[in-house]
């Protein structure tokens, strides 16, 4: 149990990490910032090979939702707002 712990415990904290960097990201989208944009489309890439790798598991669904956003964050419109097109 030692060796599963320590994997599940850090493997625990890269979430609380990815978590507080999607709410840091959630602001710089409510107020158009420059960087929330590039800091989405890491996040959303992360989210994507994380759904992959989990797709035996159900990571579908994350799959999905982070592919969506990666497709949204590159509408014209979008890439506007925050200043990348």
């Amino acid at each position: 149990m030692g060796v599963f712990g320590g994997m599940v415990i850090i493997f625990g904290a890269f979430l609380v990490i990815i978590g507080i960097l999607d709410l840091i990201v959630a602001w710089g989208y409510w107020t158009g910032q420059g960087w929330a944009w590039v800091l989405g489309v890491i996040l959303s890439i992360i989210g994507v090979i994380m759904g992959i790798v989990q797709i035996t598991g159900g990571g579908i669904v994350g799959l999905i939702l982070n592919a969506i956003i990666l497709y949204y964050l590159f509408q014209p419109h979008v890439k506007e707002y925050f200043g990348r097109g």
